[in-house]
């Protein structure tokens, strides 16, 4: 499961997969979906970054 969500957040360091995740429920952050984990995150164009904010299993009531 690790090197799932690894894999995961390494095709966020694609310039062209960066904003694959959907719309976060949080403004400004995105979310991509890793069965049963959402890794949440949010992309900084200004410092050309991908900041993971957390990792949320998706049967916790959030």
């Amino acid at each position: 499961m690790i090197s799932r969500l690894r894999e995961g957040m390494g095709q966020l360091l694609v310039p062209e997969t960066t904003r694959m995740g959907r719309r976060g429920r949080v403004r400004g952050t995105r979310e991509l979906l890793e069965q049963p984990y959402i890794i949440v995150y949010e992309v900084d164009d200004r410092r050309e970054e991908v900041v993971v904010l957390s990792i949320v299993h998706t049967a916790r009531d959030r």
